[in-house]
């Protein structure tokens, strides 16, 4: 049953204060970490805080939640997702010693399992939830979709962890996507043996009317407005990068790839060669023939890659690492490779 009072469903002032710094406390990493990971840090916080919004909204809103626990579990969840998304940005830019697959996967399984949990406990609701014309029409199709969907998803989650167990992260990848599309084939099975037994009927009016009100309005607005200006931005500065030989070192800058210096004493070998496929990005920007970032392949494993549209790339080793760069032109980049040589005689 929908609860009357939609206060209750309202986590208290000294929680909603507690989830809200816990989603700030990531920022304070922005003045121990590179350029670009400061960027994707406070990129995470913003859209951990404006979804955080969003489920406060939702939960006045919707009112699918019966008691102040389960709807504060639902604000939770938001905040796991937030710095479960922070850990597979750090392991895709080799910050951490797991993977970004193993992170992403332990951290989508418990999303799975969370929410598996949640679902048996929503009340009928046309904003969060098991979102089917047969599941919103019907109550009876609600609670067997969600109870149903939420031991599936609860299983599939811990199935999820066991994939990395037995070091399988992609069948753990393929099971999300078939998690994904569970609750709509149980909603549509349940939708058909009610017509078959004559027991569908439409008790249920929560459609969704198209009329978020003005909150709701506000927040796609915000929502929708950064993702414009963020897109843009990347499309505009993240191409841009500048290889620069000073007196005794080698600098490459980049605004979303991030910085980096070689000293010249530390160089241990230096080749011209034909540009050969980069393998796979793992952090940074790859669009309009431009490769900046961490790549991984398999003649060099993981290695900084910072080229442009030249045929020809400059390799250079040292100790601790492998770095692949070129400008934007073949000319310019045989120029490069003879001032870098000069620097390392």
């Amino acid at each position: 049953m929908n609860n009357p009072n939609n206060r209750s469903s309202l986590p208290s002032r000294p929680l909603l204060v507690t989830e809200l710094v816990l989603i700030a406390l990531p920022a304070a990493s922005l003045f121990m970490t590179e350029g670009p990971f400061r960027m994707s840090i406070l990129l995470s916080c913003l859209i951990g805080f404006l979804t955080w919004l969003f489920g406060l909204w939702t939960l006045k809103k919707a009112r699918a939640f019966s008691n102040v626990r389960t709807g504060n579990r639902f604000l939770i969840l938001i905040i796991l997702m937030e710095y479960g998304a922070i850990l597979s940005l750090l392991a895709s830019a080799g910050q951490t010693r797991i993977d970004a697959i193993s992170i992403t996967t332990l951290a989508l399984g418990l999303l799975f399992i969370v929410i598996g949990n949640l679902l048996g406990k929503l009340s009928p609701n046309s904003l969060i939830g098991i979102r089917t014309t047969w599941a919103l029409e019907n109550r009876e199709n609600w609670n067997y979709s969600s109870r149903i969907s939420g031991i599936i998803w609860v299983i599939g989650g811990l199935l999820c962890w066991l994939s990395l167990i037995f070091k399988m992260p992609f069948a753990g990848f393929i099971l999300i996507l078939i998690l994904a599309f569970a609750p709509l084939l149980i909603s549509y099975m349940k939708y058909r043996e009610q017509v078959r037994t004559g027991t569908w009927k439409k008790d249920l009016d929560i459609l969704p009317s198209g009329s978020l009100g003005k909150a709701g309005k506000i927040m796609i607005w915000i929502v929708t407005i950064i993702t414009i200006v963020l897109v843009a931005a990347m499309i505009i500065f993240g191409k841009n990068y500048e290889i620069r030989p000073g007196s005794d070192q080698l600098s490459i800058r980049s605004t979303l790839a991030g910085n980096v210096q070689i000293p010249y004493k530390d160089i241990e070998s230096l080749e011209l060669k034909d540009a050969q496929d980069p393998g796979n990005r793992d952090w940074g920007y790859a669009a309009f023939g431009i490769d900046l970032g961490h790549y991984s392949n398999t003649e060099y494993g993981r290695y900084l890659r910072y080229t442009g549209q030249s045929p020809l790339v400059i390799e250079i080793r040292t100790k601790d690492e492998t770095i692949v760069c070129s400008l934007d032109s073949k000319e310019k980049t045989e120029q490069l490779f003879d001032r870098l040589q000069q620097k390392t005689k």
